[in-house]
């Protein structure tokens, strides 16, 4: 992965990781700004547009390169239509596809500031999912770059989920000690939390055991630090399933996620 987004600095390692059971989860977050949902889209057929079942006005597009396409294919562990992305091929110009999502009006809705947030989805891995320099992560959500002042991202990398925010103020980590089993359904939520002493992130994993159940929560926190007022330049698109440079175009490193993705969404309270 070219793009190291998840390389810890001293003091913003994750910490605390804790075990603990819960009730149902909710499947569809209530009051999200952004939430990608399929089902509106024939079994099989391309998903151009995504469906945004948020509060924030967006324009929602899928942006390929090669033969790379989105496709919609039936979930029956979720009782849902998800979307399937391109497979692993370990070239630097392969099959891509990526669905940008860009705020419109006057407010960016997509635009945390300084507000606790959560972004998060429902993951399957492909088998084959990495390789090579070229295509070596798997990108689910993200705003802005590594290089860039300003980020949120959620990612699976090395067969684990991290997420990273920086914002004005600096870097906040978290990655979780959950090992992956491709083709095994999961639900990762990354949240900003305000507490005594600054911000921390919150990074939860539950693995799908049966099509009505949810596991149990792997929590993982980060060090309690601060990142600060979280802004975009507009052009800078929220981004899902891989990379996208600031004009909207496939990047380079791109870091494709292979593997299927539902129920994406970004929070913003």
């Amino acid at each position: 992965m070219k793009e190291t987004g998840l390389r810890i600095a001293a003091g913003v390692a994750a910490v605390a990781t804790v075990v603990v059971t819960a009730g149902p989860a909710v499947a569809k977050p209530s009051g999200d700004q952004a939430l990608l949902l399929f089902d509106d889209v024939p079994k099989g057929a391309p998903i151009t547009s995504p469906f945004n079942a948020g509060t924030a006005r967006v324009t929602s597009t899928t942006v390929t390169l090669g033969d790379g396409q989105v496709i919609a294919r039936r979930a029956r562990a979720l009782h849902s239509r998800v979307a399937e992305f391109p497979a692993y091929d370990g070239l630097e110009d392969g099959a891509r596809a990526v669905i940008s999502v860009r705020a419109k009006g006057k407010v960016d809705g997509l635009e945390p500031g300084r507000r606790p947030f959560s972004l998060g989805a429902d993951v399957k891995l492909d088998e084959v999912n990495t390789g090579t320099m070229d295509d070596n992560g798997n990108n689910i959500v993200q705003r802005g770059r590594f290089n860039n002042a300003t980020q949120f991202k959620l990612q699976v990398d090395h067969g684990r989920f991290g997420c990273r925010v920086e914002g004005s103020d600096g870097v906040l980590v978290a990655e979780s000690e959950v090992a992956l089993k491709p083709t095994e359904w999961y639900r990762a939520r990354c949240s900003r939390q305000f507490v005594e002493g600054g911000e921390r992130l919150v990074l939860t994993v539950r693995q799908r055991e049966h099509p009505d159940h949810w596991g149990p929560v792997h929590r993982v926190d980060s060090d309690v630090g601060a990142a600060g007022e979280l802004s975009f330049r507009r052009k800078i698109t929220v981004s899902v399933g891989g990379k996208l440079g600031p004009h909207g175009r496939i990047a380079a490193d791109t870091d494709q996620f292979n593997g299927r993705l539902d129920n994406v969404f970004l929070h913003i309270r």
